[in-house]
This record gives structure tokens, C-alpha cells and sequence, in this order.
């Protein structure tokens, strides 16, 4: 599909939850877009991995707040990330937004939980490992310093 709208000059756009309190599903593009494809998601709805040790876990970008609670609870595990749209959004949603849950406090704010991310575009596949920072949206190279501040 992202290979389609890169060959035909498409902007591709993802639809998770479609809760759009910030605008997310319009469609104002800029540049020589020919038309615009949005890509639906759902079906990217998975906890992937846990890692027990750890407590991380790699997580697809369009389950919702409470499919991913569903998914994470056998394991005693929670995001504790509730935003008002839990019901209704996606996890990629709030990491696209810096989503911040009801009781942001400290870390509550979906960028405190975020380790590393894979960002596909139809022009750009970012490593894995990509991780946010304190700005609105990832910056894929941030983590290398990050990582490298940690095991300083």
C-alpha cells in the first residue's frame, strides 16, 4: 500500500480510532500530493511481545485503549494510560499526539512510555528503536543519545 502511494504520488494517512479531538483524520496536505489514501488500522491491533523482565512489550499501532488493557491484563500488566478518548482511540494515535491520560501527572503522558517506536512512511522506514522526546511527536533520532545517556 505505502509503496502504491509513494509510485502514484498519494499521501497516505492512518486511521486508528478515529477519535480526532486534535484534527488527526483531516486531510489538509501540503506539497504535489495527487490524492490521499487512508489506511485503516484496525487490523493492527496486537500486543506483539512482552518482555517479563523488562515489563515492556512491542504493541501495533491500532488497538485501542480498552483491547490493549484486555490484552496486557493476563500478563498483570497495564499502560495506565487513559486519555478521555480511551475508549475510542488508538495507541498510535497517542503517540502521533503526545497523548496525555485523565491523571496526568508525572507519567501519565503516553511519551513516558514509549521505549522505542518504527515509524513507516511511503518514502521512509525508520530503524527500529526510534524513541520520542519532549515535542510534539517522535523525533526518530533521539534515541541514539538516549541510549546513550543510560548506560553512562
Amino acid at each position: 500500500m505505502l509503496d502504491h502511494c509513494a509510485r502514484e504520488g498519494l499521501a497516505a494517512i492512518p486511521f486508528g480510532g478515529g477519535s480526532s479531538v486534535v484534527g488527526g483524520v483531516e486531510t489538509r496536505i501540503d506539497g504535489d500530493y495527487r490524492g490521499v489514501v487512508t489506511i485503516d488500522l484496525g487490523r493492527m491491533a496486537r500486543v506483539l511481545e512482552i518482555d517479563r523482565a523488562s515489563r515492556a512489550a512491542r504493541i501495533e499501532a491500532g488497538v485501542l485503549g480498552p483491547a490493549l488493557e484486555d490484552q496486557l491484563r493476563p500478563h498483570g500488566l497495564t499502560l495506565r494510560h487513559f486519555p478521555q478518548s480511551f475508549e475510542f482511540s488508538s495507541l498510535g494515535g497517542w503517540i502521533a499526539t503526545r497523548s496525555g491520560g485523565h491523571f496526568a501527572t508525572r507519567y501519565t503522558h503516553i511519551d513516558d512510555f514509549v521505549e522505542a517506536l518504527r515509524v513507516v512512511t511511503p518514502s521512509v522506514s525508520s530503524p527500529r528503536g526510534a524513541c520520542p522526546v519532549r515535542a510534539p511527536g517522535p523525533r526518530p533520532t533521539a534515541c541514539s543519545a538516549a541510549r546513550r545517556a543510560r548506560s553512562a
